[in-house]
């Protein structure tokens, strides 16, 4: 697999993100940070490939699976990664080989452009992609729409109602999920007793 580059924007064209991981602070004298990943499977997570960093604001990027558009304030490319205790990452990033270095990235997100993600396969999404499609049965009758996907536990859509009211949540797996519509930007379920409200 090549490793993943990309070219930025003209200055003043803007590009959306995803948000992939947070830098959390430094580990050691040489320049490591500990990472926190949103998503330890993404291809992303690999020698020679390139981040795109924000600033970690509410109203930039503040969250797992946050789109953001904008200009990042600097590019960065993963030199390795190795395991950490409980389940975290530590990542040597080229250039960065001081704690001072390190410090200076600690509370940033690290992202890459939407459009260099690979294409969903029929029966996945991507979560950011969601918000706005509609749910609806199986039989056709239109439950809400998606607000977003909340990862707990379980992975979980959160739904505006149709008719209004507080939203609810429904569990992303294959008993309640039956088709992902894309072109049609809608979800199909099989609402399981208890589920709606």
């Amino acid at each position: 697999m090549a490793d993943l580059t990309f070219v930025p924007r003209p200055h003043g064209l803007a590009m959306p993100f995803i948000v992939l991981g947070k830098l959390i602070r430094p580990h050691g004298l040489r320049g490591e940070l500990l990472l926190h990943r949103y998503n330890e499977a993404s291809p992303v997570w690999r020698r020679g490939s390139e981040l795109a960093v924000f600033a970690a604001e509410p109203d930039a990027a503040s969250a797992q699976g946050d789109v953001v558009d904008g200009d990042p304030s600097r590019h960065v490319v993963i030199d390795r990664l190795r395991p950490a205790p409980k389940g975290r990452t530590l990542v040597v990033l080229r250039g960065v080989d001081s704690r001072e270095a390190a410090e200076a990235l600690c509370g940033l997100h690290v992202a890459v452009p939407v459009e260099a993600l690979a294409p969903p396969e029929d029966d996945e999404i991507y979560f950011h992609e969601v918000p706005g499609w509609a749910v609806e049965t199986e039989a056709g009758d239109r439950v809400g729409s998606v607000v977003a996907v909340i990862q707990v536990t379980q992975d979980l859509l959160e739904v505006r109602p149709e008719g209004g009211g507080e939203t609810f949540y429904l569990p992303l797996v294959a008993d309640v999920v039956k088709r992902i519509d894309r072109p049609g930007r809608r979800i199909v379920i099989d609402p399981l007793e208890g589920l709606l409200p």
